[in-house]
């Protein structure tokens, strides 16, 4: 989904199961969403966190997220697309764990 203050996938849902993607990092709707992911065993990864472009900046705090996609890959294009790729495993590295627990 793409929200006001960032990209986040809800993945693992029922067909059909819709979560609110109108909310921004301010309004504290997110944990709602976040929770409501978790409650239909669902996993909720933070997209590309630092990606360059309108509405790309991951606002939302990582804890509540099960995963933070970290490499994006090498892209053609004639913006800079691959900048995220040093910035999100080098802040990944000083986050805490989300959970107790972190895979490389």
């Amino acid at each position: 989904m793409t929200t006001k203050t960032g990209p986040w996938l809800a993945l693992g849902l029922d067909p059909g199961e819709v979560v609110n993607w109108n909310h921004q990092v301010r309004d504290g709707l997110v944990d709602k969403c976040l929770d409501q992911v978790h409650r239909a065993g669902g996993l909720c990864v933070a997209a590309h966190p630092h990606a360059p472009y309108p509405s790309g900046d991951f606002m939302f705090p990582f804890p509540g997220f099960d995963v933070v996609e970290v490499w994006n890959g090498l892209w053609t294009s004639d913006r800079p697309w691959n900048a995220d790729n040093e910035a999100a495993p080098a802040e990944w590295g000083r986050i805490p764990a989300p959970r107790g627990r972190r895979r490389r």
